[in-house]
């Protein structure tokens, strides 16, 4: 193996390892993102119902 050959590997390595760092840092960001909207819009639509209909609800 030459010393080319060793570097792109070497590359590739820390490249892959730094995706998966920056994968793994993100997801609670994103996840977070995603359930902030969603329970607002859960929260507005219970504001929005009256009392009768939010004691038919299951829960």
């Amino acid at each position: 193996m030459d010393e080319d050959e060793n570097s792109e590997r070497v590359t590739e390595f820390l490249y892959l390892q730094a995706k998966q760092a920056v994968k793994e840092a993100v997801m609670p960001v994103l996840r977070d993102s995603e359930y902030r909207p969603a329970k607002l819009k859960q929260q507005k639509r219970f504001m929005n119902q009256s009392i009768e209909e939010i004691k038919e609800e299951e829960f």
